[in-house]
This record gives C-alpha cells, sequence and structure tokens, in this order.
C-alpha cells in the first residue's frame, strides 16, 4: 500500500485516540513525525484494539498488559530493528494504561 494510504488512516486512528487519551495521542504524534506513518499505523491500530478490549471488558482487562503480550501484532515486526520506535511505544502503552485508569476509575 502507498503511503498516501497509511497516513490517511493514521491520522483517522490518531484523531480516535485523542478522543480518550490525548497524552498517548501526543505520542502516537511523535512516532509519527519521527518514523513513518506505516509503523505509526501499526502502533495506534495496537491502541485501538486495547481500547476496544478496556470498553467491553473494563479497564482491569488492560492495566497489566506487558509488551510480551502484544508481540503477536504488526508493529513489533515492522519495529523489529527500530529500537526508538520500540522504546516509545513502551512509554505510550505506559500512558495509555495510566489514562485508563483515571478514565475507568
Amino acid at each position: 500500500m502507498d503511503t498516501d494510504y497509511y497516513q490517511a488512516i493514521c491520522l483517522n486512528l490518531l484523531d480516535q485516540i485523542f478522543q480518550y487519551s490525548p497524552q498517548t495521542g501526543t505520542m502516537l504524534r511523535r512516532m509519527f513525525e519521527q518514523t513513518n506513518a506505516q509503523l505509526t499505523y501499526y502502533a495506534a491500530f495496537v491502541i485501538v484494539c486495547l481500547e476496544a478490549q478496556a470498553q467491553k471488558q473494563g479497564y482491569r482487562a488492560v492495566q497489566n498488559v506487558e509488551l510480551d503480550e502484544l508481540h503477536a501484532y504488526t508493529f513489533f515486526e515492522r519495529a523489529e530493528t527500530n529500537a526508538g520506535a520500540q522504546e516509545l511505544f513502551k512509554k505510550l502503552l505506559e500512558q495509555y494504561q495510566s489514562d485508563c485508569q483515571r478514565r475507568f476509575a
């Protein structure tokens, strides 16, 4: 798929994430600026999936999710050689979980 496709769907996902976790959205925006739309799309997709799980099962379903539990997602395959993106994802996961804790408390 071309860059424009990933950019469009990535920006759409970022808009969604900003609605329920603005700080996570900001971190994803930084990833977008530092890497590319495709990698950021895959990272945002993980967050959207976690949000769906939290909405369905409650915050406890995502509060203790560890990175190793998420390695089936494409982001980790695509970011395998990008230590900066992996580190940023780790921080944004922690931020997302923190935001969830506040929202679902």
